[in-house]
């Protein structure tokens, strides 16, 4: 019994180790922003600009309503 526990504790160690040999994959290629800022003229706001990945990450929806039925959690409100 005490072989099994000492193969199972090397074999749980040993797959620590290996599974540290992987090391990082190298990126290449241009690192994209997922979004940018775009002043909005005569404003203090800005418009933000999402990647088509970073909107798709999101889960931002738009959709055709009809003018009088808008959703309350769809209305933003600002000063």
């Amino acid at each position: 019994m005490k072989h099994i526990n000492r193969l199972v504790i090397i074999l749980v160690f040993a797959g620590f180790l290996l599974s540290a040999c992987g090391g990082q994959v190298p990126v290449t290629g241009e690192k994209l922003a997922p979004s940018k800022l775009e002043p909005i003229e005569g404003s203090e706001l800005s418009r933000v600009i999402l990647t088509e990945k970073a909107a798709e990450r999101v889960g931002i929806e738009t959709v055709s309503v009809n003018r009088d039925l808008v959703p309350y959690a769809a209305v933003i409100y600002d000063l």
